[in-house]
C-alpha cells in the first residue's frame, strides 16, 4: 500500500517539478535512469537512514536540561548519529548552534552568570 502513497502526476522532467498524491505540488529527485520520486519522500527516507535503529519520535515529557514541559524530540550527536535522547525543541537548537561543544557552552553559561546587570 505505501508504495503508491507519494504517486506522482503533472510530471514536469525539465522543470524537476510534480504533483505528489500526498504531498501537492514538489520538486523531484531523480532515482534511477526511468525513475523519478517526491523530494519529501526521499528526504523522509533519509532522515530515517540517519537516524539509525534507536531513533524514538517526539513525546510530551519534562526536558533535563531547562526542565520545561514539551513535545520532546529526539537529540543526536552530528558527528556520529549516535542518539542521546529526548529534549526539547529549543534546548535541541541551542546545543546545534553551539555546535554540540560543551566548552563554548560552559563559557556560554559562564557569560551569562558573570554579565548580570542588577534590577
Amino acid at each position: 500500500m505505501g508504495r503508491w502513497i507519494h504517486r506522482l502526476t503533472d510530471v514536469d522532467l525539465a522543470a524537476r517539478t510534480a504533483v505528489c498524491a500526498a504531498c501537492g505540488p514538489v520538486t523531484i529527485v531523480k532515482k534511477s535512469a526511468s525513475r523519478w520520486v517526491c523530494s519529501t519522500k526521499e528526504r523522509t527516507r533519509k532522515k530515517k537512514q540517519q537516524r539509525g535503529a534507536n531513533y524514538e519520535p517526539p513525546h510530551p515529557g519534562r526536558c533535563p536540561i531547562c526542565g520545561r514541559d514539551a513535545l520532546l524530540v529526539w537529540d543526536h550527536d552530528h558527528q556520529t548519529g549516535e542518539g542521546r535522547g529526548h529534549i526539547c525543541p529549543k534546548c535541541n537548537s541551542a546545543l546545534a548552534m553551539m555546535d554540540d561543544n560543551p566548552a563554548a557552552l560552559r563559557a556560554a553559561a559562564m557569560y551569562l552568570e558573570t554579565t548580570k546587570v542588577a534590577p
